[in-house]
């Protein structure tokens, strides 16, 4: 976990693919906070490769593993 946003889940890719990046910013996260977390993402996405899915999320629910693994599976063509 880095900061209040930043998440990098092999587990959840399974057997989908090799590593998923993840990017979320809660609700509670503010203008002047979200804006710095995403000015870094670039620089996190190159620390954090080799990986093949971007995920963004900015609520919960979007973090909820159902919602996670639905939008895996519609990436790689299982849905």
């Amino acid at each position: 976990l880095f900061g209040s946003g930043w998440r990098i889940s092999n587990s959840i890719c399974g057997v989908f693919a090799r590593r998923c990046f993840v990017h979320w910013s809660g609700e509670e996260v503010g203008p002047v906070a979200r804006g710095k977390l995403n000015g870094l993402k670039t620089e996190m996405q190159a620390l954090l490769k080799p990986h093949h899915l971007n995920y963004e999320a900015s609520s919960k629910a979007e973090m909820e593993m159902k919602a996670v693994v639905d939008w895996i599976l519609a990436q790689v063509g299982v849905k």
